[in-house]
């Protein structure tokens, strides 16, 4: 698990350091040739060439106290950007609202309702941490912790498949304790999926993040008007695809799915269009079991996979505690191996 994490580090390492000193006294230090180029009538958030070797660099931007000077994200509405707090030298991800959103009441209304859950529920060791939100001059941000490791999606793609078995219970573990705590907020996820979850501290947590999809308890009913189904096609639970009322059994689905991404190195349903993927989720055709589609899965964790996944909420875990007991069970013999000993079900 360390080769990843090491991996990440070293092709990022030198991209990632902030001058704080040079880009308050005005200048940009090339990040090719160590020139100085003058920041004045350069536009910030875009890039620029070096007038000495031509090299393209990232402008910063000054909001409040927040130093913008690295893209590392974007989709939806909004980009992300790391970013250097001038106040506690502290570095964090600031989120912002794409121009053309910025006069949208709606879009603009939910970027703050975004923020206004995140700090409520951030309380807990496997959520990320929102600090603060605002408007400076024209934009809308959102300010967390940065958090420093490597997203799930990326990680699993770069051991070219399946994780360590014992790793991804773990992982099941703190996510489950993570989305309790959610709903014990008085909230539903709603946006469990790879992209959202960052592997840390050597692969021994799991941090999920993003709340745009963030649902209040007694908001989780549709208007069957509507025809707009948010989310992940390949991650989301099928009732969302059919409008009807979502609770704890819909995120055990959703994290059935991370789970088999993890141990199978694929999505459990691949399709050329989402609308292709709605329709495997909703009309579920016939699957092999997950032990026969993971030929090494420990079946006792395909059993626990499978009824997850079920396509009907009722035959699914009703409660994310049913699920933990289970997990724990599985990951509790593993961890009697003993260190050294080989903990994948051969």
């Amino acid at each position: 698990m360390l080769k990843f994490f090491r991996k990440k580090k070293e092709e990022t390492a030198s991209a990632l350091e902030f001058d704080y000193d040079s880009v308050n006294a005005g200048y940009l230090i090339c990040s090719k040739c160590s020139g100085k180029m003058l920041l004045d009538n350069l536009a910030p958030l875009s890039t620029a060439n070096c007038p000495n070797c031509g090299e393209s660099n990232f402008i910063p931007l000054l909001l409040e106290k927040y130093w913008l000077f690295l893209p590392i994200g974007g989709g939806g509405v909004g980009c992300v950007y790391k970013a250097f707090d001038i106040e506690t030298g502290k570095l964090c991800a600031i989120k912002i609202l794409q121009e053309e959103e910025k006069k949208n009441k709606f879009v603009v209304d939910s970027f703050i309702r975004e923020a206004e859950i995140g700090l409520e529920i951030c309380s807990h060791p496997n959520i990320g941490t929102v600090v603060g939100y605002g408007q400076a001059e024209d934009e809308y941000y959102m300010a967390s912790e940065f958090l420093d490791g490597e997203r799930l999606d990326e990680l699993v793609l770069d051991n070219g498949g399946r994780v360590d078995e014992e790793r991804v219970l773990l992982w099941g573990l703190q996510i489950l304790s993570a989305l309790q705590h959610i709903y014990d907020c008085g909230y539903l996820y709603r946006d469990l999926k790879p992209q959202n979850l960052m592997v840390r501290n050597n692969g021994e947590s799991i941090t999920l993040f993003d709340f745009g999809l963030c649902l209040e308890l007694g908001d989780v009913e549709y208007d069957r008007g509507d025809d707009t189904v948010e989310g992940s096609p390949q991650y989301f639970p099928p009732e969302r695809c059919d409008f009807e009322i979502e609770d704890m059994y819909s995120e055990i689905y959703s994290l059935g799915m991370v789970l088999f991404f993890c141990l199978a190195g694929e999505p459990y349903y691949n399709a050329d269009t989402p609308m292709e993927l709605l329709e495997l989720h909703v009309k579920r055709l016939t699957k092999k079991s997950v032990s026969d589609r993971i030929v090494h899965c420990n079946p006792d964790i395909a059993v626990i996979i499978d009824k997850m996944i079920k396509r009907e909420p009722k035959e699914r875990y009703q409660t994310y505690k049913e699920v933990y007991v289970e997990l724990e069970k599985i990951y509790k013999m593993y961890q009697s191996c003993g260190a050294g000993e080989v903990k994948i079900w051969q």
